[in-house]
């Protein structure tokens, strides 16, 4: 989303751009960012401390539903049509590391296309 404004960006400020579909991506953006600010240790601190939270979480989860399938969609709308989201994108994979399976399933689109989902229409 930065790519029009890099330029200009670059200008003011060193820049950087993160496509954070995916936990890795996330991870990852965490890391350079911090290492760029000059606080490598603390990014990897902040992914640690988040990666320690999602397994308590699914601890949790375990715990209270034991062997109870789960399943979830995630929804979102820029408009009037809501949008469900595939595994491959960040908040669904999350929720499908926390056992709750995604009812959407798995994207028929590359492993790497943004927002890939499809709309959920009414009737």
């Amino acid at each position: 989303m930065i790519s029009p404004y890099y330029q200009r960006y670059a200008e003011i400020a060193p820049t950087y751009g993160f496509d954070l579909i995916t936990l890795e991506d996330s991870l990852r953006a965490v890391e350079v960012g911090s290492a760029a600010l000059g606080q490598h240790e603390q990014g990897k601190r902040i992914n640690q401390c988040f990666l320690r939270t999602l397994d308590n979480m699914k601890r949790q989860i375990i715990e209270s539903k034991g062997d109870k399938p789960l399943t979830g969609m995630f929804l979102t709308s820029a408009g009037v049509t809501p949008r469900a989201y595939y595994s491959d994108f960040m908040t669904v994979s999350l929720m499908e590391g926390l056992n709750i399976q995604a009812a959407n399933g798995a994207s028929p689109y590359s492993a790497k296309t943004p927002f890939s989902g499809r709309w959920v229409l009414n009737g």
